[in-house]
Order: C-alpha cells, then structure tokens, then sequence
C-alpha cells in the first residue's frame, strides 16, 4: 500500500504545483502588462512622427511652391536663350571614333600604333597627350611622329570644315 500512496501527489504537492503554476501566470501576465505599455508609447511615438512628417512634407512642398513662383517671375538671362542640344555626336567626337586607318598613315606606322592597343583616332590622341609625343610608341621615330600629327591635323581641319558648313546652313 505504500506504494500506491507514493503514487498520488500529497495536498501539500499538489498545491505546490497549484502555487507554481499560478506563479508562472502572474509573470506572463506582468511580461504581458510591460508589453502593453511599450507598445502603447512606441504607438505615440510613431503618431507623433507621422504628424511630424506630415507636417515637414507640407512645409517642403509650399517652400517648392514658393521657389516655383519664384522662378517663373524671374527673368534669368543666363538660361533664356540656351540652344538646343543635338543627340548627334559633334565633328570632333565623330573623328574621335574612327579607326586609325582613317588617317592614310604608312602601315608600319599604323601597325605600331595598334600593337599599342590604340585603335581609334581618339585613343591615339589621348595617348599623345598623356606622353606628349607618339614618338614614345614602339617602332614610332621623329619622322613617324611627324607623319602623325600631320594626319591628325589634317583630319581636324576636315572635321573643322564640316563643322563650319554645318553650322552656316
């Protein structure tokens, strides 16, 4: 029989689990409560904000309103006559793009050139003015140089002319 009784929780367990468990439910309910009242602030607090945002968002726009009127009371010169931009590419940047076969150099010259990975016209001045010659460039001498920036000037002075015929029409 003294088993048996070992079995079944005594009153005094079963109010210690009793005591326990309404324990562990205060504490939720108090972690409940906290999170309650954090809640609530951080919920005034976001309110708060909106308004705040709202009312900067406001102020923003009437000073952009203001700035708008502003502007369209004022004559700015500077800006008035201001010609239309062309989506096509100007004489001098189309010249920049073309191969440096355009330029009819000797083709030694040019084979110099290209195995310097210069392909374009653009490139090749580019590459003239950080070295300032082209005499730097492998196979290139004095003479070739000079056959270079002859090319070069030559195919300006052509884009130039375009460029000028261009505008007088």
């Amino acid at each position: 029989m003294s088993e048996k009784k070992k079995d079944k929780p005594t009153d005094a367990e079963k109010a210690e689990a009793i005591a326990q468990d309404i324990s562990e439910k205060l504490e939720q309910l108090t972690r409940a409560k906290e999170a309650r009242g954090e809640y609530a602030r951080l919920h005034r607090k976001w309110e708060t904000a909106k308004v705040a945002t709202k009312e900067a968002k406001e102020a923003a726009d009437d000073a952009a309103h203001r700035m708008a009127a502003a502007l369209d009371d004022t004559p700015l010169p500077l800006f008035d006559n201001v010609p239309e931009q062309s989506d096509e590419p100007s004489p001098a940047q189309q010249a920049a793009g073309l191969p440096i076969s355009r330029l009819d150099l000797p083709e030694p010259i040019t084979r110099a050139i290209e195995a310097e990975n210069l392909f374009t016209v653009g490139q090749l001045v580019d590459y003239i003015a950080e070295y300032d010659d082209a005499v730097t460039i492998k196979g290139i001498g004095g003479k070739g140089a000079e056959k270079i920036d002859q090319a070069i000037a030559k195919l300006q002075r052509l884009f130039e002319e375009e460029e000028e015929e261009a505008e007088a029409e």
